[in-house]
């Protein structure tokens, strides 16, 4: 359940095991979806590394339940949620599903949300992402 009228980008990883969608639901948001092979965590992040990286993170435990959460790379290793940070969680968490072959995660947060832990994101112009599962 993606809830965009209109996908306006879409990237596929060379091994095609990682696609993700997104779009502007509307003039100060933007809504990513993500599926990956396989049932893991998925991880996409604001930046061009894991240094200062913005990093949105989900999964989904053994019982099901599904979980994404708003994380900052201050350096490569891992990374801290922005609350305990003493930042804040600006993910709108739409939902993360797994199945045998495959998880999705889709959310949403504000192009510009003014936490200190988060990169903006450009509607024009380039946005450097890293992405790991």
């Amino acid at each position: 359940v993606f809830g965009c009228d209109n996908i306006v980008g879409t990237y596929n990883n060379e091994k095609g095991s990682f696609v993700m969608n997104w779009c502007y639901p509307s003039e100060d948001s933007i809504q990513l979806s993500v599926t990956i092979a396989g049932t893991a965590f998925i991880g996409v992040g604001f930046g061009g590394s894991m240094y200062e990286a913005d990093i949105i993170s989900g999964w989904v435990d053994n019982n099901g339940t599904g979980y994404i959460d708003d994380y900052y790379s201050a350096e490569e290793g891992k990374p801290q949620t922005d609350v305990s940070l003493g930042g804040t969680n600006d993910i709108n968490f739409i939902s993360i599903n797994k199945n045998d072959i495959s998880t999705t995660m889709v959310f949403s947060r504000k192009l510009i949300t003014g936490d200190k832990y988060d990169r903006d994101i450009l509607l024009n112009g380039v946005n450097d992402m890293v992405y790991a599962w």
